[in-house]
């Protein structure tokens, strides 16, 4: 049932998606992230933590948002939520998803599958 995370091809340009401002400012429409896959761009879900305009801190809720209001499959807003993220900061190569040579800098999350965090969107597991 685990579905693989998207291969990208190699792209000068990332589209961050931000599911969580259109939610806050009560919104209606929100990026469509298909058509980013159309257009071969590299863009997923990005964290735009702001007081203004996005004051969620919870990334489980922001990628349950990105899941349901967007139709990213979990796998999606992970690796927009991870290794797109660096992409967007020019740091795809120290960082932003777990290999060798790259920072180690992750999360240890309790759960027996990685949907769950955009699946339990209020819980911080």
């Amino acid at each position: 049932m685990s579905r693989a995370a998207p291969r990208w091809p190699p792209v000068k340009t990332v589209a961050v998606l931000l599911p969580g401002t259109v939610f806050t400012l009560g919104l209606r429409n929100y990026a469509p992230a298909r058509a980013y896959d159309r257009r071969r761009l590299r863009g997923r879900a990005g964290f735009d933590f702001n007081p203004g305009s996005c004051p969620i801190l919870a990334m489980p809720l922001i990628m349950a948002i990105a899941c349901t209001q967007m139709r990213l499959s979990p796998a999606e807003a992970l690796v927009g939520a991870t290794l797109n993220a660096a992409w967007a900061l020019g740091r795809q190569t120290v960082a932003g998803s777990w290999q060798p040579g790259k920072r180690a800098d992750f999360v240890i999350l309790d759960g027996d599958d990685y949907r769950l965090v955009a699946y339990r969107a209020a819980h911080n597991p």
